[in-house]
């Protein structure tokens, strides 16, 4: 049995035994539904590559997924799901099949762990991938998705990341022993990092944003567009052969803006180790 099989399985018998998140009356009412109408809180596995080994592998965390009402019936087994893929491009992670997730991750190999990957096959291979929060929520009159992290009110916020935190993701991190972490930002990112001191816990802005034209850190004169001038020629390459791997909402029309939010992570994570280097 592979590492990969192993811990699969081994996550799975955990998730089963911990308590659901529909036993919190906060958010029982906002848990997407299953084809009876009742609320479908069943969590799910993360999806592990071949190449992935403790120690050395990246656990990368998205947000939240985001299921329609009626998408698993009340006796369906979902808790490998994500598993279900043929291909990392049909992972039900919208910024990880899209590829600009892997592509990070290989940014973050490159520029921290100092291991250039050029190919995101190989990439996907040494990480492995899930959504922090295991449930889907939507928002009260059912029109479309809750976000966790900003759509919940505070004191239910921090009570469902905890619970969160205590029974599914501290296992993962227990049973995976990532290299790091990679995850977008928020609150969920800063519990991980109290609890992690000793694993490093890097953080992100959802890729989602560049969609949304990155504020005044993209376009011609923006701010990250402006700072990712000094980057290597190297760098640039590496970054492009990704990005022909990625969906056309980033590789296509949006392809600048891609380029700059990679790059500035490779400038940032980069710098990062080496003011750690210099520290040691």
């Amino acid at each position: 049995m592979t590492f990969a099989d192993e811990a699969k399985e081994t996550l799975a018998n955990r998730f089963r035994r911990a308590p659901r998140p529909s036993s919190l009356s906060e958010l029982r009412d906002l848990l997407v539904r299953d084809t009876a109408g009742e609320p479908f809180d069943q969590p799910y596995v993360p999806m592990i590559g071949a190449e992935y080994r403790p120690g050395e592998g990246l656990l990368v965390y998205a947000t939240a997924q985001n299921m329609r009402d009626r998408s698993y019936g009340a006796d369906d087994d979902a808790m490998f799901r994500l598993w279900e893929a043929s291909h990392w491009t049909e992972v039900p992670i919208q910024p990880w099949s899209d590829g600009i997730l892997p592509a990070l991750a290989g940014v973050l190999h490159s520029a921290y762990l100092n291991e250039v990957i050029p190919n995101l096959d190989d990439v996907v291979a040494r990480c492995a991938i899930s959504n922090f929060f295991k449930v889907s929520l939507r928002k009260q009159d059912r029109s479309r998705d809750l976000n966790p992290v900003t759509g919940l009110p505070s004191e239910v916020s921090l009570f469902h990341t905890e619970r969160t935190w205590q029974d599914f993701v501290s296992h993962e991190v227990e049973v995976l022993r990532p290299r790091m972490i990679l995850c977008f930002g928020g609150r969920h990112a800063r519990l991980l990092r109290s609890r992690q001191r000793e694993l490093p816990v890097l953080e992100c802005n959802d890729p989602a944003w560049i969609k949304r034209g990155m504020g005044t850190a993209g376009g011609l004169n923006g701010s990250w567009t402006r700072r990712v001038g000094k980057a290597t020629e190297q760098m640039r390459k590496l970054v492009d052969g990704y990005l022909n791997g990625c969906s056309p909402d980033y590789s296509g029309g949006r392809r600048s803006d891609s380029t700059t939010y990679l790059l500035n992570y490779f400038l940032n994570w980069q710098a990062a180790q080496t003011a750690s280097a210099v520290e040691e």
